[in-house]
This record gives C-alpha cells, sequence and structure tokens, in this order.
C-alpha cells in the first residue's frame, strides 16, 4: 500500500506531530508497506528515494511550521501516486490533499484549535476570546476535517469536542502511541550531580515547547510556591520555543535561577536520558490533545502531575499520577504531595510504566491499517464498526 502522510513540519524541529509521522513512516515500512511524507520547507530537506517530497514553504516564526500557498508540481504528481493520504494538518495538509486528489482521505487530529485560539488572544476579555476560539474551532474543523473521508481522534474527548463543533464525518478513536524502549531503558541516563543538584533533591520534569499555549509561567509560580513547602524541588524543563527567554527571566524574577534547569533544544535520542534524572513528569497544560511527551514519561516509569482537564483524564489513568483541580496552587500542592511521598512515586510511577504498554506505537499502527484497508476495499461493515462517533 502506496501511503500519503501529509503534515506542515518535518524535520525542522523535534515536536508531536514531527514524531508521529516520524514512527508511522518507520512502522509501515516494518510493516511492509510505502510511506511518502509531503511536507513543506527549504529545497535541501528533499530526500533523493522519494521519501520524503517537499514543496517550497515560507517559514512561521520559530514555530517551526511552514506555509505555502499549494505544493509543487512534483508534489502534485506523486501524491496521486499513492493508494491512500493521512493529512496531519488541517490547511497544509488536509486541504491541499483534497485541492490535488481524490484518493481516500483520513486526517488526524493533534491540536485544540478553540483553546489554542483563547491563549493567544491575550489582550482580549476572557469571554471574548473564549467566543473566538469557538468560532475559529467552529470554522476550521467543520469547514475543512469534513472534507476527509474518516477522521482519526487519539482521544475520546477531542472525538466528542470536533463533534460539538460541527465535524460531521466518522470519528474513529486511535491513541497516540510511542515507541518504548529508549524510554524504559535510556541509553547514557544523566543524574542530578549533572545539573549541580544534589542527591536528596526530587525533581519535577516538563518536556515539550516552551509556548504560550503550554501554560508555563503557571508552572513556573506554581513551583516557586512548591518549594517554600519543600526546598528540595528542582525543575527540569526540556525544550525550545518562542517562550524560552520570557520563562528565564520570569524564573530570575521568582528566585527560581539555581532550581530551574533549562535544557534548550534537544535532540529526540536525548530526552530519556534527561526524563532518568527526574522523579515525576509535570505540565501546566490545558490545550493537548493525547500528548507523546505525558505517554513518554510514562513509559520511563515517572507518575504525572496534570491538571484535571479534558486530556488528562483520557490519557492519564488516576493509578499513574495526579490531576490537580481548580485551585490556583492545585500542580504546588501536588508537587509538595509527590516530593514528600517516595513510595507513592514508585508506586505510581510503575504503574505508569505498565500502563504505557498499550501505547506502543505498533498497535496504533495496526488499527489505523485497518482503517486505510477498509476505506479503500470500500467495507462499510468494517468501518462502522471502527467508527466510535458514526455520521
Amino acid at each position: 500500500m502506496r501511503i500519503g502522510l501529509l503534515t506542515a513540519c518535518y524535520e525542522p524541529v523535534t515536536n508531536g506531530v514531527t514524531r508521529m509521522v516520524a514512527l508511522y513512516v518507520q512502522t509501515l515500512q516494518a510493516f511492509g508497506h510505502e510511506p511518502t511524507v509531503f511536507t513543506l520547507g527549504p529545497r535541501e530537506f528533499q530526500r533523493s528515494d522519494g521519501s520524503l517530497v517537499v514543496s517550497p514553504g515560507v517559514p512561521l516564526g520559530r514555530s517551526g511550521y511552514f506555509a505555502a500557498a499549494g505544493y509543487s508540481r512534483a508534489a502534485q504528481k506523486a501524491l496521486n501516486q499513492m493508494d491512500i493520504l493521512h493529512a496531519h494538518h488541517l490547511g497544509m495538509g488536509i486541504e491541499f490533499a483534497r485541492r490535488y486528489s481524490e484518493r481516500p482521505l483520513v486526517y488526524t487530529n493533534h491540536t485544540r484549535y478553540d483553546l489554542y485560539a483563547e491563549v493567544y488572544t491575550p489582550l482580549w476579555p476572557p469571554r471574548l476570546a473564549r467566543e473566538t476560539g469557538r468560532l475559529l474551532a467552529g470554522h476550521l474543523w467543520s469547514r475543512r476535517a469534513n472534507v476527509a473521508d474518516v477522521i482519526i481522534a487519539p482521544t475520546a474527548e477531542i472525538g466528542r469536542t470536533m463533534r460539538r463543533f460541527g465535524v460531521s464525518r466518522p470519528i474513529v478513536v486511535i491513541p497516540n502511541g510511542i515507541e518504548r524502549a529508549s524510554f524504559v531503558d535510556p541509553p547514557d541516563p544523566f543524574n542530578r550531580s549533572d545539573f549541580s543538584w544534589g542527591s536528596d533533591t526530587v525533581v519535577g520534569v516538563y518536556c515539550g515547547r516552551l509556548a504560550v499555549e503550554k501554560n508555563l509561567d503557571t508552572l513556573l509560580a506554581q513551583f516557586a510556591a512548591a518549594r517554600k513547602e519543600d526546598p528540595r524541588l528542582r525543575l527540569l524543563l526540556i525544550g525550545d520555543g518562542p517562550s524560552r527567554e520570557k520563562l528565564r527571566i520570569r524564573a530570575r524574577e521568582l528566585g527560581l535561577t539555581r532550581f530551574v534547569h533549562m535544557t534548550g533544544q534537544v535532540a529526540f535520542e536525548e530526552v530519556a536520558n534527561y526524563l532518568a534524572a527526574a522523579d515525576f513528569f509535570v505540565t501546566s497544560s490545558r490545550s493537548e490533545v493525547d500528548p507523546l511527551t505525558v505517554i513518554e514519561a510514562m513509559a520511563a516509569g515517572l507518575p504525572i502531575l496534570a491538571f484535571d482537564c479534558g486530556w488528562a483524564r483520557d490519557t492519564v489513568p488516576p493509578e499513574a499520577g495526579l490531576l490537580a483541580g481548580p485551585d490556583p496552587r492545585g500542580l504546588a500542592a501536588g508537587m509538595v504531595d509527590l516530593a514528600g511521598d517516595a513510595g507513592r512515586r514508585h508506586a505510581l510511577g510503575q504503574e505508569a510504566a505498565r500502563r504505557s504498554l498499550r501505547r506502543d506505537f505498533n498497535e496504533t499502527a495496526r488499527k489505523t491499517i485497518a482503517l486505510y484497508e477498509a476505506l479503500l476495499t470500500g467495507n462499510q461493515p468494517a468501518l462502522d464498526q471502527l467508527a466510535i462517533f458514526s455520521a
């Protein structure tokens, strides 16, 4: 089967969508299929073997994403040689797929567009920002997602959300998966001394983009509050993004410079080594769908601390972490609880590692291939069986 995977970024940065597409390539090839990635970027990203087809694009700031008015002629021709298309982006993915091809089309939704719109209108009154988010999500999802034949939702929560915003196509829930091996047994693990921290410290870790939608100002403020109760706490921030300098300044203002270590951009192969130095994973983001970084931390045996919100209830089993309530100090209290109880951390971490067994990417790929085959053969009963939310 020849499968076209469409995305707005691939090699420039390591983020969740990039890693997901890379895992599809690797696993589909292992299963005997022929995946080709269609993306945007500079000409030097192009691969001579045809596995990566790049159309010229303009970088969107430091986001790692690119924009373009359309695909090159070569990309359009290659697109129509595929048996099936799988878009991972609404604009430079699903729209281009339908513009240039009538092949069966699957779309995986990775983004809470309604929540992104809220956080990127910070000067607006909260009610107006929320309404803007709803209008944008309704427009994007109903206008663009509805041109796909089938939609993959990584969690039931995002499937229900898309239905509320006008998506009427069949929705199949296929959870995100990861390649677990390196997280279970990191090749060159770091320890506390690598960051000039003592062996008696308790380390929380965040991994991901440093950007406004991740709500990291709140994470720093709650970490500062937690340290007042337990000064052993330390925080490791893995990743880069447009908010990095702002966060560095904020950490200094809060008196946290010696207690927060920011790694900057880290090669994906190194992430597991950094996670090995931590005692728990903490995130303040409310705008995720089914974050790979959380699943990877679970595979590394780390308990998860997050706000009690839609994505967290679907991704983090109660036996594998703590979900903080609406109390403004909820994360701080969770950090203090985890820091003060090594036995609880160990029990939660063990269960997190066990639950991550269900998130092996081979299972994600098998379910997705079954969906491809049902679409290609027109097997409506099989599609109806797969779809959790029918048309």
